[in-house]
């Protein structure tokens, strides 16, 4: 949920559980940066948006057993 004035909520789906995070919201050029109540940062690629839907990407890097991995995940959300 995303209001006009900077602020909102995100719902956690997982394994039949939810939680949900209140917080704020900021676009800033291409990239749409959520902050939870608890201080999180979590910063997406902006990749479009419009007056009923949106795309983003989130890309992580870490390291597996030596190995280097990116993870690219994409999330679609549309206005309901």
């Amino acid at each position: 949920n995303f209001k006009s004035d900077g602020t909102g909520q995100v719902i956690y789906y997982e394994g039949g559980e939810s939680e949900t995070l209140q917080g704020t919201w900021v676009i800033m050029g291409e990239k749409l940066m959520l902050t939870a109540a608890d201080g999180g940062t979590t910063t997406f690629d902006l990749i479009s948006i419009n007056g009923s839907s949106m795309t983003l990407e989130l890309t992580e890097e870490y390291t597996e057993e030596g190995v280097k991995c990116t993870s690219v995940s994409t999330y679609y959300f549309k206005k309901i």
